[in-house]
Parts: C-alpha cells; sequence; structure tokens
C-alpha cells in the first residue's frame, strides 16, 4: 500500500516504500537539478535558509527498482513543481542515508526507517512520513534491538479484526507522525497471510501468543513491554493509544 504525506502541483502524492538492499557496489543519491544536497555538515545552515517550506528526502541508491521507481516520481514532481511554480517556495533538500557510519541529521531528528519523509516550516520539522517495515521471524531480535521504540501489529488479508486494526492503525500512525514528527517511533508489521498454524513463530516462541490474532506487541530500547490481544473497536482503540503514551511519551 502506497502512503502519502504532502500533497502538491496539480494533486500529485509523493510517497515511498522501504528500500531492498543488494550486493552492488553503493552509488551517491543523486540531486536533481534545482534540489539541495543535504548532508550532516550543512543541515542546519539549510533549513534555517529555508524558512517558507523544506521537503526532505532522506533516501540511499541502492534500494533496488522500485525504489528508484519511487524516487524517479520524486523527482519529477519536484521538476513539475519548480516549471509551474517558477517562484515557488518549497524547496526540495535530499539527504544521503547510504553514507557514512553516523548520520547526526537523522539522530537530531529521530529518523530511524530510510527512507523518510520530512517536511520543515519556519524552520522546524512539522510533519513526518515513513514507511512501515516488516518483521519477520528471522529479523525479529536485529529490529527489537535496533529500534527504541517499536510498535508490532499482524496483518493479513483473511483476518477480519486484523484489517480493521490496521484500518485504524493507518490513521493513527500518520496522526502520530505529523503530532509529534521527531517522535523516534517505528511501526512494523508481521504477515499471517501465509501463517502455518503447525509451524513454530516469534509469536510462539518468544511470548506464548499461540497463535492468537490481531495482536499488537511495544517495544522499547530491546525490551518487551506488553501487548494488545484481539480487537474490539472502541476499547481495543483507547487501550493502544494508553499503551503508547505510557511507554514512549
Amino acid at each position: 500500500m502506497r502512503h502519502t504525506l504532502f500533497y502538491f502541483v496539480l494533486g500529485i502524492g509523493l510517497s515511498l516504500i522501504p528500500l531492498q538492499g543488494n550486493a552492488q557496489k553503493v552509488k551517491p543519491l543523486a540531486v536533481p537539478e534545482g534540489g539541495i544536497k543535504l548532508t550532516d555538515a550543512n543541515f542546519r545552515e539549510v533549513i534555517a535558509q529555508h524558512q517558507d517550506s523544506l521537503f526532505v528526502f532522506i533516501g540511499k541508491s541502492d534500494g533496488g527498482a522500485k525504489c528508484q521507481e519511487y524516487y524517479d516520481d520524486l523527482t519529477a514532481g519536484q521538476k513539475m513543481y519548480q516549471e509551474v511554480f517558477p517562484d515557488g517556495k518549497m524547496s526540495f533538500a535530499y539527504y544521503d542515508c547510504g553514507a557514512g557510519s553516523r548520520h547526526t541529521f537523522m539522530e537530531t531528528y529521530g529518523v530511524e526507517v530510510c527512507p523518510t519523509e520530512l517536511l520543515f516550516v519556519a524552520g522546524r520539522c512539522a510533519g513526518r512520513h515513513q514507511p512501515t517495515i516488516e518483521l519477520t521471524d528471522n529479523n525479529f531480535k536485529e529490529l527489537t534491538q535496533r529500534h527504541k521504540q517499536l510498535i508490532v501489529f499482524t496483518k493479513a488479508t483473511w483476518c477480519y479484526p486484523c484489517n480493521k486494526l490496521t484500518n485504524y492503525l493507518d490513521g493513527l500512525i500518520e496522526d502520530l507522525q505529523d503530532t509529534y514528527p521527531t517522535k523516534p517511533l517505528v511501526f512494523a508489521y508481521y504477515d499471517c497471510e501465509d501463517w502455518d498454524s503447525s509451524k513454530p513463530c516469534f509469536l510462539t516462541d518468544q511470548f506464548q501468543l499461540v497463535h492468537k490474532i490481531p495482536v499488537i506487541l511495544f517495544f522499547k530500547d530491546g525490551q518487551y513491554m506488553g501487548n494488545v490481544l484481539g480487537f474490539r473497536r472502541n476499547m481495543t482503540e483507547q487501550i493502544i493509544t494508553d499503551y503508547i503514551y505510557q511507554f514512549y511519551f
């Protein structure tokens, strides 16, 4: 599912998907004509200079065909905006999250997922969009240790309660990212589409949740904080919101 944070220029939606790594040599992220190369050395100066609005794309070049497709959409949107509104106040900057070992810019604004979109207005971060990442039995330990604040929910087209919960979470994620754009909240999903009840998975091995979905799990600084099991519309939504503010705010 494609998610959109900002709409502009004749209804153009700019959106991104998670990058998939490969074994090829990493190339620097290309900055299109009219764009700004954002780095750890200049990001404070660039943000201060562009007080009206600054749209920042955080990504890398080695993301495969799909990443390139979305990057092409983004640069095409920038080009059209600048052609239609040559005196427009929106600026575009590109930050290469594949370069260097430490990313001060990302740390400053709580960005832990690449790619991510940030919008700055009057020198302040006013909006964020980042993709929901996929958690699997193979990367479970890595993701829970890497991300300071991680929320995991189950997902399957055949699970009606899961679909209802996903619809609620989509809106909640957008609200949280817009309201707290510098908060390092990361959302992940666990795909139960081809779930074989006869085989163990991280839900059963780690948390004794014996094939019970939907379930949402909360992690903080690598530690398991708790879960919300099942879906009863108003009650579950309130519990999820309460847990988020209790654990992360």
